[in-house]
């Protein structure tokens, strides 16, 4: 087997585990995040369009953390992610497109009492 063979199974094993871990990913971001795809939700963010009404678009998981930064460690941790449309005030969905993390819900649903 020559260099790029051996280059070309590489690559196809690196797109093969990619996708493995997109799809674990997806499946625990549906799992464990309260929210469903076509939710209206109150943006729970406090940057731009803070308040507003947002349809969840679409619900992603990411890995934080599993480094280390001038001596100390920070636990790799999964968190979801949603991306949602801007509501007008009249219940359409607007151009304008934003995310917030599953943080940022938690925080905004203590502070409801929820």
């Amino acid at each position: 087997m020559n260099e790029l063979q051996r280059l070309q199974e590489i690559e196809a094993e690196v797109k093969r585990l990619t996708e493995e871990k997109a799809a674990i990913l997806s499946e625990w971001a549906r799992a464990n995040c309260p929210l469903k795809v076509g939710d209206v939700v109150t943006n729970p963010s406090t940057h731009p369009h803070a308040g507003k009404q947002l349809r969840v678009r679409s619900i992603r998981a990411a890995v934080h953390g599993g480094r280390e930064i001038q001596g100390i460690s920070f636990e790799r941790r999964l968190a979801w992610i949603a991306h949602a449309i801007v509501l007008r005030k009249d219940g359409t969905d607007s151009a304008q497109a934003m995310h917030f993390l599953q943080k940022e819900y938690e925080r905004a649903m203590r502070e409801a009492g929820i």
